[in-house]
């Protein structure tokens, strides 16, 4: 019996040692976040920060997917008043909601009238959208694949996050001993990579799971890879603000982009002539600087992707 026990407890250990532990201990006006994880050396790494409350509850708390029917009824409260302010006698403009669609009619017996106000209602609506995504942190964006689509604005979640990540980047720099880029970026990959993730269904129709803010993936501690993607680049432009960081789109995932000399066996790609090393955020595959996936690779080498600056 006690030699079974000794087997068992020899089983588990390799089981433990790759083990990604996150403690959290909610104080009355904070929460202590102690992380341990292996890294790609099978080095056991560790991170420790405290958030106050007030941050972990700001306004990304509740972040939610892209809401096309809220969208449109912004836009028609809109019209609907502007149309208000015509004098009935010279011009009516009648509306028509349907499946998620708006349209309008115009009538009058000017015509020089009808295309003044049509091209108001058009400014209008135009800039009443821009306005609520742009309100709702989102953008317009155009893919190699789809065409014109909708998803979260990353690169304005980035440029906020490194405001308010300091307790994080703190002790990044204060755990490791080699302060070097490529070695802080590896340190914070691995991280990253041990946070469990979500799977990435789509950047305009996603679930509870979909997009996280960069302080939301630590506070749930998951994350699809356009989450961790978003964290990544904001705590290595809080870390480094002059390096240049790319945001870079696959087809249902995403990649990261660091503009540092290239070594003969890394794996980058060239963006306005320079080259990027290319990194996995999202996990769980441990994958170090310069590493991609095999899915990733075709993509890449194809340059189907797009890309956002930061």
């Amino acid at each position: 019996m006690r030699l079974f026990f000794l087997l068992y407890l020899l089983c588990l250990l390799p089981m433990q040692s790759q083990a990604k532990i996150l403690q959290k201990t909610v104080n009355e006006n904070s929460t202590q976040f102690d992380y341990s994880w292996q890294d790609h050396n099978h080095k056991m790494q560790t991170l420790s920060f405290t958030l106050p409350k007030t941050l972990i509850n700001n306004k990304y708390r509740r972040f939610k997917r892209y809401d096309k029917d809220k969208a449109m009824n912004h836009i028609y409260k809109a019209l609907l008043e502007q149309a208000s302010t015509y004098n009935p006698r010279e011009v009516r403009v009648q509306f028509k909601q349907l499946y998620s669609q708006l349209s309008y009619t115009i009538k009058s017996k000017n015509k020089k009238k009808i295309i003044e106000v049509e091209q108001q209602l058009k400014e209008l609506e135009n800039k009443t959208y821009l306005d609520f995504l742009e309100k709702h942190h989102y953008i317009q964006f155009n893919t190699p694949w789809t065409g014109t689509k909708i998803k979260p604005n990353h690169h304005k979640f980035v440029i906020e996050g490194i405001d308010y990540l300091e307790p994080v980047t703190q002790a990044i720099r204060e755990s490791i001993s080699v302060k070097k880029p490529r070695v802080l970026i590896n340190f914070v990959l691995s991280w990253l990579q041990s946070i469990p993730y979500s799977t990435l269904e789509s950047r305009t129709e996603s679930s509870d799971l979909g997009y996280y803010p960069p302080i939301r993936v630590i506070a749930q501690n998951i994350g699809d890879c356009d989450s961790k993607m978003t964290l990544m680049a904001a705590i290595i432009k809080k870390i480094y603000p002059r390096l240049s960081v790319s945001l870079i789109y696959l087809p249902k995932h995403a990649l990261i982009g660091f503009q540092l000399p290239i070594l003969k066996s890394d794996k980058f790609t060239t963006i306005n002539g320079l080259p990027y090393i290319l990194a996995e955020p999202v996990g769980p595959a441990k994958y170090p600087l310069s590493e991609i996936a095999d899915t990733s690779i075709g993509y890449i080498d194809a340059k189907s992707y797009f890309h956002e600056l930061i």
